[in-house]
Formats: C-alpha cells, structure tokens, sequence
C-alpha cells in the first residue's frame, strides 16, 4: 500500500482534454494498482482534482471520498463495477465521470445528485437502453455511449437540453436513432463503424452540428443530406468506399477539416475549390491521378496529407498554398519538383519519400521554416547547395538514395555538415572519388591473405602461416587509374568473430573464400565454409553484394573442383529458399496479427506495422550473390599450374572492376569530394606510412616483419595538433578540419572516441588498430599466450592458473591483462574500448578504490554450466505463493555469434550480485531475482529474462525485466536481417511445469482485455491473470524498431543513452517559507508548477521536498545519492532558494554549498556515466548588472523587455516587489542578496557526466516576480515544452539564456545572465527519436 509520501508524490499536473479544451488538473493515477479499497491517505489530499482508478477490479470506494471536496474528474474503467458506488454519488462538485468497460452496470437513481456533472462516459458496457437517471443530469454535456450494441435511445434524450457532442461509435445501429435528431443543440456527433448506417433527411435539422465522424461506415456513395449541413466545420468520411464525390460537397463552405483518407477516389469536383475555409485536407491513400486546378482556391490549408496516392504531377496552382505547413507527397510516382516549390515559405513538414525525383530544384532552399524534410528512397544523386540554407535544426532524411554529392555520409550528420560541404567545394575544387570497400572473409586457412597479396602485387604469394591475419588487415588496392579498392582482410578463427562484426558494412562488396582442397560436400562441411558467412552477412547487411572465390583449386582435380562448385551453388540456392520461407512465414503472421487488431489504436499496433514494414523490405533486399564459384589459385606446385594461376586471378581482378562498376550494384561508388578532403586523407596515409614503416613494408612486399603489432600501436595515431598541421599542407584551416574528420569517420577511414576520456584527443587513420590493442586476449592460442617473456616471473602453476580461470570462469585480472600489453599502453584505455565492444565488463572489489585487483569478466569464454548452488535460489517449482514472469526473444533462424555474451555484457549496469555460466546469468534487480538463459535448439535461439515475486507485485517485476529486454532490443537493431519476435511466457505453464510452454505475443494491455487470460496450451481449462501477460503500456516504446542502435557505432557514442522510462529521478528542493518570515519567496509555488510541467515533458519522476533548513538539504542530497539509479538514465536536481556568495540558503538562513551537494552524486556508482543535471535557482552575489547598449539586427525590439513583470530580489515581500530594490552598498547575507549559490567555480568536481546551470553569473543577483515565478524556470519551461522533442540539452539551455538575457525589470531596467557549466562527454536527447531523426 502506498505511503503518504508517495500518494501526495505521485500528484502532478496533468492535461485534460474536456469538452474539446485542453485543461490542468493536479491528478493522482492509481490504475491497475490491485487495490481492494482506497488507502487512508488518499482522502488527506483535498487539492486533488483528478483521480484514475481505472482496472482495479471489484475496488470498494469508503464513504471517506467526499472528503476531497475539490475533485472533478473520476475514472473508474474497467473496474468490473456492477453499479455505481455509493460514495461516487456524494460527490456533487464531479464534472467528469467515467465508467468505461463495465459490463452491464446499473446507475441508481441516487446519481442525479450529480449536478454538476458534465461528462459521462458509459462505452463498453454493454448496455441495451439508456438508465432513467442519466435524463435528470440536465447539466451534462458529453455523452459517449460507444461500443454498446443495438443500444436503444428513449424518445426523452431531447431533455438533455445541454448534449453538444454524443459518441454512438460501433454500435451496430442501422439508422440514426430518431432521438438524436431532436438534439438540436447538438454539435458533435459520432457515428463511426456502424457499417451500413443510414442517415434520414431529418439530419439536416441539427442546425448546430459542427462535427461528423462517419469513418468506417461502408459508405459508397456521399448522401445528399450531409451536403445540407452547411455549418460543418469538421468531416470525417475516411476509410470508406467512395469512388467519386458529388459536386454538392461545395455548399460546406464552413469546413476546416475535411478526411477523405483511405477511400477509392479517383478524382475530385472542381467544387472543391469552394471550401476557402479549409485547414487540414486529407487525401492519403486513395488512387487519385490528378487534382482539380481549383486546389488553389484552398488559400488557408494548413495541412494536405496526399501520400500514397498516384500523382504523376501536381497542378501548378499547388504551389500557391502558401499558408501550407505541412505537405506529405510521400509514395507519389514524382519525377520532379517545379521551382514554385520555393513559395511554400511556411511549410514546417515536406514529405517526398518513396516518390521517383531524380533532382531537387535549387528554390528548395527558400523553405527557411521547414523542420522536417523526407527524401528517402528516391533515385537522387544529388543535392543543390541550396540544402545548406535550410534552417540547421531541419531534420533530412536522404537515406536509400544513390547521392554522390553529397555522399550520404556528409548528409547523415545534418544541414550543417552539408552547408560546410559545400562552402568547402567552393573553396577547393571538385574530386571525382572512386573507392569501394572490399572484404575478404572465410574460414582460417582458406587462402585470403594468399589471395589478397597476390591481387594487389600481380604475382602469386603464399602466406606463411606466423604471417596470417589475426583480426583485421587493410590494405589498399588500385588496379587501374579509375577506382581504388579498400580491402578488409578479416581473421578466420572463430573468436574473431567478435570484432568482425563491426566492419561489415552494406555499401561493401564481399569475397567469400571456401578452401576446395578442403571442402566436402556435406552440410557440416558447407556450413562451416559457406552457410555461417552468408547468415552472418545476409543478418548484419542484408542487400549486400557477395561473390564466392574457390582457392586451391590446382591442389584438386578438375572433376572434384566441378563437383565441389556445384555443391556450393545448390546448397546456396536452398540457403537463399529457406531465407524466404522464413521471411514469407513471419510476413504472414505479422498481418495475421495487424488483422486481428485492426481498429486498436495502441502502441502494439504501431509496433506491428513497424515490424510488417521492416520485413516487406528485407524480403526485397535479399543478398545478391553471383552465382558462379571463381576458383582461383595462389601458389601452384608445379610450373604448368604457374601459367594458369596466373590467368585465374587476372580474370577475378577484372571481374571484382566489373562488378565494381555496375552502378545498379554499388550506386555510391563515386563520390564527388572536395580536393582539399582528398589531399588530407592521402596525407593521413603517408603520414601513417613513416610513423609504421616496418607494417608499410609488410603490406607492400607480404613478408613479415619482427615486431608485434602491439609495438606499432602508438603509431597508429595521430593527435588533434597532427591532423591540424595535416590540414594546413592540404590547404584546410583549423575551423574547416572537423568536417572532413567527421566525414572520414563516417565512412570508416578513421575512428573517434570522444566519449572515452584517454581516447579523447587522438585519432586513428587506422581502424584496426584499436582492435589489435587487446585482440591478444583472443589470440588462437591462449595457452601460448601466457609463455611469454613477459610472465617469466610468474610459476607455471600460477600460469595455469590463469589460463583456468580465463577458460573456465570468464576471468582475468587486471594485473594479468597488463602483463600482455605493451608497456606504453595505459590499460585502462584497453577496458574501456572492451567494454565499449560489448566484450567485458568490469568487476570490482569495492573494497578496493584503487582497482589494483580489479577483476574483468569475459563472457566468451565461459564454458561452465549452471552451478548447483543456485538451484536452491531459484528452484524449478516455481513457490506457490509467487508468480514467475517470463520475458522471451525468439531468434528464428541464424542467431549472431557472441550475441548472448554481448546482451550479457550490457545488461551489467542494471543488475547486482551476479553470477554468470556459459548460457546464464542470475542476478538481483531492484531486489528481485532475476534469471537470465540462452537455449539455443536445432532451428531457433531462445533467450528468456525472469524473475519472480507475488502476484500484487506484477506492475513492479515489469520494471524489472522490461529493461533488460530493451538492452537486448536494441543489440537486435545491430543485426536488421535477424527475424525475432517478442513474447511473454504463460505463467500457468511455467507453474504446471509444461513442457513447450504456451506463449503469447508482447503487447499492451487494452482496454478490451480482461483480468484473466485463458492458456491455450492446456485448452483453455486454465487462466493466469493478465498483469503477467500484458505490457504495461508505458513500457512499450522500447521495441519499436527505431532506436539509436539504428545509427552506426561511430553516431551511437555521441549521444547518452536515454530511453528509461522514467528517464530520471527529478529531486526539487524549493524553499519557499523561512524561519524569518521577511525572506519568503512569494512566486516560488508558480516555480513549481513550472518544474511539474518540465518532469511531465522530459517523463521524469518527481520527488519534491519543501522548506529545508541547511542540514536538511545536505542530508537529503545524501540520502538520494546513496539511492540505486540503476534504472534511470540519469539524475535531474533543481534547487529553488535564497543564496549568497557562500553557498544556498536553507529556511533557517544557513548556506549549504553547491559543490558538496553535486560531489555527493558524481560519487554515486549507479551514476557513472550518466548525465548529473543541477539546476541553481538562486543568487550569486549582491550585484546588480545594467546590460551594455549593442546592435544586433536579430534582436526583435518587443521581445526584449519583459513587459508586466515586476522586479524583485529573492526575498523581498510583496510590497517590495512594486517598486525596483535598492541597490546593496556591501556584500551581505540579508533578505537583498538572497539566491546565491556557492561563487566557488575553481571548486567544482572535475569529473565527468555532470552540468550546473546557474540562474545568474557569479556575484550578481537574479530576479523572481511574486505573480509568475524567477525568469529562470518561467524560460525552462517554455523553451523545454517546446523543444524538448528535436534538440539536445545544451541547445535549449542556449536559447534559454539568450531569452532570459533578453529580459530586464520594468524600472531600473536590470538585466540577468544564466550560466552553464559542464562536463558532458556526448549529447544528450531526452527523446533519442530526434537523435535518430537528424543523424539518419
């Protein structure tokens, strides 16, 4: 049950929509808590006005409600009431009543007493007449009576004399009730999904109708009686068959919103070009092939939604829509745009995805308000300049173009980098850039080192076998003067495998080399050569290009090579069926179930199409494999193979240029660049080139060298100061080198880390290099790994030891770990990268700081099975007073090779006092159990999530196994052609310990479920209850498709992960009554309504503490810092009070300084790496700051100056606040230098993840206003509401100081400056969408 605390807590301001405006209500949501009956508590909170009690079934309501006189809104859905609670009808002041979902309630005539009752809400609840006493409420205006079949109206509704909108949606009704018809006060009307509806003539008498939804009624032709409705302002006839519209639509000359969408309309009536009215115009998904010039006449549409549709062309009077704001052309066969669509200067939204444009006219540039401009998939190879002129908070998607200028890689990163890209072409000539990647792939021995020298050096080369690739070689290639090959030479044992992955690229071209000599023709043998590679690929690059290269081929016979090409072919044939089996089977059932939920408009819905979506495209983007095996060999044994050896990979040369140059194939393959980019790349090269010469000389001749390429390491990179003085020889600026190392980044040439403090400041011009950092510790040969000098003072017994425990437990200590690294490396650097991978994490004794006998777990290397022991924790049998919940990702098919060992990895931060084996983890969350598996089977891979708990604790072991799901969600994205799918395990089965467990598909809960869900796996004849089979829906957003794991790895470390729900604890310390009652802060409850906003929009959980004395802030600071924030992603403090040069005030008028409170969080473990954000309302100091007069042609002369607000130091009483306050003549701590945190900046911590926004600068005073609150949150919270959704942190808390700067009081004209200070290693989106969104 819950606290006071919490209950008076978990009030805050929420948005109501009633009656058609949008109102705030202080609200407490207690749905689906189980409750029984109300807590005590509750009925001590009289300022609630808003309480949810939806899907606690049977709750018993205490005649103790009517003690909250100021409640107006009452949900009670789905509660399984049979009539209205008693205490209910004692509540006289009720506007909104809402008793959805309640079968066959009764309603007692007792309910007139609600007389002031507005809205009532009675869909669902199968009701077949309408109850007496709801014709006394004479006050009520909105009744929804929606989903009740064949409900019969009686002839008295007309009494309601106040009914303006009625929902009669899915009633099954085949006429307008007569009743209806007499609302003539009526204006709404709700007659959706009553399919085959018959509107009378007498409808034209409801002569105040402003609204008709008629969506989903069979409707084919449109009755003349609705065209009589002259006063509609709003029409809803989507989803019906209408093939044409009559003319007489022209007489709704009122209509502003008008949806005709997914309808059979062939064309429309010039007389639409009457409705001059008309705001928003919905035509999407109708086969229309033309518009009426009479568009034009719509000069106020706002929004016209015509995609998917089959426009060739657009009539020219299109384009003078200039009040357009939104225009969605998507899915049109558009071949161009004319120039007039530069007019649309308000469009804020263009879509023009899936069209045909091959070009994009220069005017687009003129579009200076548009935030949101989709080009995807079209066959444009280029961009106008004029791109660079859209505003930069634009988000462009270009994604699935051919582009060569800009190559994609400069267009994923923004507006900005386009614009720079282009001001750099104009400074520097144009490169035409011919380069592909290639990667050479197969299994250890199979020749590809062999192969790759022999291409690049014309002559035939065997590789020794000291010299073969560890992890990962580039080399380049040029083979004539018009294209340059980077050729990835990629390690065949198996543990390299977890670093191959992310280099495998889609615009790569793919050489899959199976050793003949070797080869059999057996499915073992085919998969271990062939099979996995193409899974892998056909999972991590889908689409990709792949040729196979049979080597050795002069090692056996020509009949053998025939026989064992042709075993190749065939069984990839049937590889490539069974991938479309597959694909078609999960295509199948994803619209078995888009059916099956067809109308719902939940979140799982959007998932569904997402996922249909998504596999519709992989089942068109299949592998394009050559279907010829080319056998090449390297190094023949006798002269007369020498002749042929030498044809054989002459003719694979010029078939890799041929296949190289099909634009159909690689459509990217040149690329337009500017020169001075070009030049600083092949700068990087010769720079690398004299930092390594002994790997240069390996790479030119083949032979090898003495050192390990551990030793060259430190020459694989380049500082910040390198790459300028690079960047002046190419003729690049400082100013200009971030483009072209961003550029370079993108497309693998080098790799940053900024988010790794050792990593920071350098650059490496050769990516593999950071694997070949710790790739020792996945050498082929760990046990000769430790026969290095460099253990020569460890025993044998001690070594054994360490290989042992490597082998047998995943371990190695940190000193053993430094041991096999040069001594130069720092080996934090090596962990950091690690873990960065997804290839260990770190396990420390707490009661060692230092780390010196830190211990690092890698889960690759575990072998051993579930320990006994832990049977005991977590026995078979489920106890019989808990319920087990049971998360599950089926991976049908081809599962990644390290993907549980990297889900493993990734979930560490979430979980505590774990224990790990080969294909489990246990562990605690939140201090519940949880049990981790994976259990692979012959065709599947399955990985379940569990823990246990009661029954009244379901909603909380959601929140415990949700998040880890979302860990492995995301790793998912890594791998688009994986086919997986997401349940939940039926806890019947589990319980009955059934074999093959029934389960059902992960979803949200709606409001149409029940309490129970019967299991079809023992027929029905059992149930478990819901709460263990539905998503909570808050939960849902995290399998959504779209996530920041859909950007490359590069993109990924620039931003926080955010995506917890709640993102974060928001703790408020406000002080707003002090001990001396001449330094209250009047305007200080406005501030908090404010921040109760600002967590409601950045989803964060609110936690507010009043009136705090000074050892009371630093004991709760304490307190919350010791806290697990294992679940949040980050931490959020706002701190409101007086202050002065030494610190902030508590009530009591002592300071409290600001660094001891931020120190205590930057030492919270369950904080590390995430964001810490601390906002300071307070003073700084006693001055005041008058502003410098300056020009600057962007300041709008209105909005600087504050008009209306009244100034006032913090502290002043209200008779104060009238007139401007004196001026301070010394440095005191009274009520006039009163919000002043601690001045100490040189103070404060210096590690990282952490931001203080001061609400002024150092030794100045800051303003609050007794009304509206201090101009500090009044901008935060404007500024958050309305660009929380598309920018990062620090750009709102730019235009916040830019707008508090611009105010100043109305007297003495004061100005106030916030400050901002922080250590913040990535960027930070509170709605990772927008991440996705601009970085696509």
């Amino acid at each position: 049950m819950a606290t006071p605390l919490s209950l008076r807590e978990g009030m805050k301001p929420m948005k109501w929509n009633v009656m058609r405006k949008w109102t705030t209500l202080l609200t407490l949501d207690l749905t689906d808590k189980h409750l029984g009956q109300l807590p005590d508590e509750l009925f001590d909170l009289n300022e609630l006005q808003a309480l949810k009690l939806d899907k606690n079934k049977n709750i018993q309501l205490s005649e103790k409600l009517t003690r909250l006189t100021n409640l107006k809104l009452l949900l009670l859905d789905d509660c399984n009431l049979k009539t209205v609670p008693a205490a209910v009808m004692k509540l006289p002041q009720l506007q909104t009543l809402s008793f959805s979902t309640n079968e066959n309630i009764t309603l007692p005539d007792e309910m007139s007493s609600l007389v002031n009752l507005t809205v009532l809400h009675l869909d669902n609840c199968k009701l077949d007449t309408l109850y007496p006493v709801v014709l006394k409420l004479l006050n009520l205006q909105k009744l929804n009576l929606s989903n009740n079949k064949k409900i019969s109206l009686p002839d008295e509704l007309y009494k309601l004399n106040n009914i303006i909108v009625l929902s009669l949606r899915q009633c099954e009704l085949g006429t307008v009730p007569p009743a209806v018809l007499k609302l003539s006060q009526l204006e709404e009307l709700d007659l959706s999904w009553n399919r085959g509806i018959h509107l009378p003539k007498e409808l034209s008498g409801l002569a105040n109708i402003r609204v008709l939804k008629l969506w989903g009624t069979d409707m084919a032709t449109v009755p003349m009686v609705m065209c009589r409705l002259k006063q509609l302002e709003w029409l809803n006839l989507s989803s019906n068959p209408l093939q044409t519209l009559p003319a007489e639509v022209g007489q709704l000359t009122n209509v502003k919103h008008l949806d005709l969408s997914c309808c059979q309309l062939n064309t429309l009536p010039p007389e639409v070009g009457r409705l001059t009215k008309l705001e928003w115009l919905y035509l999407c998904y109708n086969p229309l092939q033309t518009l009426p010039t009479e568009v034009g006449q719509l000069n106020n549409v706002k929004q016209l939604n015509l995609s998917l549709c089959e426009l060739h062309t657009l009539p020219p009077e299109v384009w003078r829509l200039t009040q357009l704001e939104w225009l969605d052309l998507s899915s049109n066969p558009l071949q161009t745009l004319p120039a007039e669509v530069g007019q649309l200067t308000n469009v804020k939204h263009l879509g023009l995805s899936h069209c045909q444009l091959r070009t994009l006219p220069p005017e687009v540039g003129r579009l200076t308000q548009l935030e949101w401009l989709n080009l995807r998939s079209n066959p444009l190879q280029a961009l106008p300049a004029e791109v660079g002129q859209l505003p930069n908070k634009a988000n462009l998607d270009v994604s699935e173009n051919p582009l060569i200028k800009p190559p994609p890689e400069v267009c994923s990163q923004g507006v900005t980098a386009i614009r720079r890209y282009f001001d750099e072409l104009e400074r520097s000539e144009e490169n035409a850039n011919t380069r592909l990647k290639v990667v050479v792939l197969g299994e250890k021995m199979a020749g590809k080192t062999s192969l790759v020298q022999t291409l690049r050096s014309g002559k035939s080369t065997l590789t020794r076998y000291e010299d073969r690739t560890h992890c990962v070689e580039i080399t380049h290639w040029a083979p004539d003067d018009n294209v340059t090959f980077e050729v990835y030479d990629f390690g065949g044992h198996d543990v390299y495998h977890l670093t191959h992955q992310f280099f495998l690229t889609p615009d790569a071209f793919y050489l899959l080399l199976v050793n003949l000599e070797t080869y059999s023709c057996t499915e073992h043998r085919y998969t271990e050569a062939v099979g996995l590679w193409l899974d892998t690929l056909n999972a991590r690059v889908p689409g990709a290009v792949v040729s196979l290269v049979g080597s050795k081929e002069d090692r056996c016979r020509p009949d053998d090579v025939k026989t064992k090409t042709s075993n190749i072919q065939e069984r990839i044939k049937q590889q490539m069926a069974l991938w479309e089996r597959n694909l078609k089977q999960r295509i199948n059932t994803l619209e078995s179930l888009q059916k099956m939920h067809k109308g719902d408009s939940s979140k799982s819905v959007e998932d569904i199409t997402q996922q249909l979506t998504h596999a519709n495209r992989l089942l068109s983007q299949r592998l394009h494999i050559d279907g010829d095996v080319h056998c090449v060999s390297v190094k023949p044994k006798f002269r007369l193979s020498s002749m042929f050896s030498s044809s054989s990979h002459i003719k694979l040369k010029y078939f890799i240029l041929e296949t190289a140059r099909n634009t159909t194939l690689f459509p990217t393959l040149r690329t337009i660049l500017p020169k001075t980019w070009v030049d600083f790349e092949q700068s990087l090269r010769i720079e690398g080139s004299k930092r390594a010469p002994e790997k240069a000389a390996k790479n030119e001749t083949g032979s090898s060298g003495e050192s390990s390429p551990l030793e060259n390491i430190q020459q694989s990179w380049l500082t910040t100061a390198d790459c300028a003085r690079i960047g002046q020889l190419a003729g690049l600026s400082s100013d200009r080198l971030e483009s072209v190392l961003s550029y370079l980044q993108q497309v693998g040439t080098i790799l940053r880390y900024t988010d790794i403090p050792e990593l920071k400041g350098l650059v490496f011009h050769d990516p593999p290099a950071l694997v070949e950092i710790f790739k020792d510790l996945f050498h082929h040969d760990t046990k000769e790994l430790f026969k290095t000098s460099k253990f020569a003072d460890f025993t044998s017994s001690q070594l054994k030891q360490f290989q042992s425990v490597l082998y047998d437990r995943g371990l190695i200590r940190k000193e053993v770990m430094t041991r096999l690294l040069p001594p130069e490396i720092n080996p934090d650097i090596v962990t950091a990268l690690m873990q960065n991978f997804g290839l260990c994490f770190e396990m420390q004794d707490e009661t060692d700081p230092s780390k010196h006998n830190c211990w690092y777990r890698i889960p690759w290397y575990l072998q051993n099975h579930m320990p006994v022991e832990l049977k005991y924790v977590w026995p078979e049998d489920v106890p019989e007073e808990q319920e087990q919940l049971q998360l599950m990702c089926d991976i049908r098919g081809f599962c990644p090779r390290g993907l549980f060992q990297r889900f493993s990895v990734g979930i560490h931060p979430l979980v505590q006092d774990r224990t790990d084996w080969k294909d489990g983890v246990m562990a605690y969350r939140q201090d519940y159990p949880v049990l981790v598996c994976s259990k692979p089977t012959a065709d599947d891979t399955y990985i379940t999530m569990a823990t246990r708990g009661s029954l009244a604790q379901a909603g909380e072991m959601w929140g415990v196994v949700h998040p880890l799901l979302e860990v492995l969600v995301q790793l998912m994205q890594e791998w688009p052609g994986v086919l997986y799918s997401l349940h939940v395990t039926c806890a019947h089965c589990i319980k009955a310990r059934l074999d093959n467990p029934h389960q059902y598909d992960l979803r949200d809960r709606t409001a149409d479920d029940g309490r129970d869900v019967r299991c079809p796996r023992v027929k029905r004849t059992a149930s478990t209850s819901a709460d263990l089979v539905y998503r909570p829906s808050m939960l849902s957003a995290v399998t959504s498709r779209t996530s920041l794991t859909q950007m490359r790895p590069s993109q990924q470390n620039d931003f926080y992960k955010m995506t917890s729900d709640p993102r974060s604890l928001a703790l408020i310390i406000s002080n707003i009554n002090f001990t001396d009652p001449s330094r209250n802060r009047p305007g200080g409850e406005k501030d908090l309504d404010n921040l109760r906003n600002i967590c409601e929009k950045l989803k964060l959980q609110l936690e507010i503490r009043e009136d705090l004395t000074a050892q009371e802030i630093e004991a709760v600071a304490n307190e919350v810092s010791r806290r697990d924030h294992g679940s949040y992603d980050c931490f959020v403090l706002f701190l409101l009070s007086h202050g002065g040069e030494t610190g902030v005030l508590g009530t009591d008028g002592q300071h409290v300084s600001v660094d001891s409170i931020v120190s205590s969080f930057q030492a919270c473990k369950s904080l590390v790496g995430k964001p810490k954000l601390f906002f300071i309302q307070a003073c700084r100091g006693v001055d005041t700051d008058k502003g410098l007069e300056h020009t600057d042609a962007n300041i709008d002369e209105e909005s600087s100056t504050s008009q209306g607000w009244r100034e006032a130091s913090d502290g002043a009483t209200d008779q104060a606040t009238k007139s401007p306050p004196p001026l301070p003549t010394a440095p005191v701590t009274s009520a006039a230098c009163l919000e002043s945190p601690d001045a100490g900046e040189k103070t404060l911590p210096t590690t990282s993840d952490r931001l203080v926004m001061y609400a002024t600068v150092h030794g100045h005073v800051s303003w609050r206003n007794s009304d509206t609150g201090t101009w500090l949150v009044q901008v935060l919270a404007d500024v958050i509401t309305e660009h929380a959704e598309t920018e990062t942190l620090l750009e709102m808390l730019t235009r916040v100081n830019a707008k508090v700067a611009d105010f100043k009081t109305q007297h003495q004209e004061y100005k106030q400056q916030p400050e901002v200070t922080h250590t913040l290693r990535k960027k930070l989106y509170f709605f990772p969408q927008a991440a996705v969104n601009q970085n696509p």
